[in-house]
């Protein structure tokens, strides 16, 4: 029954990962960006990569996704943009 128990258990982890990470990359394939494109173009390009760099939107996708695995370990599913 144990064994039973950590197989469930195990499956439902592969299940997860295979979802968190599906969800991630089929959002990068989206266009566009979580900010509004209007507004983000009247920025100075400065202030632009400012924005970018503070939600960590400069970095590689592999650093991104790393990053957003750790989160959603803690339960962090980060800012709403709404």
């Amino acid at each position: 029954m144990k064994r039973y128990i950590g197989m469930r258990l195990v499956y439902l982890l592969i299940t997860l990962f295979v979802i968190t990470t599906a969800t991630f990359f089929l959002m990068k394939q989206l266009p566009g960006t979580p900010f509004d494109e209007e507004k983000l173009n009247r920025l100075p390009v400065e202030e632009r990569q400012l924005l970018y760099a503070s939600y960590g939107l400069d970095q590689p996708v592999y650093v991104q996704y790393v990053r957003y695995l750790a989160n959603v370990v803690q339960g962090d599913f980060g800012t709403s943009f709404t």
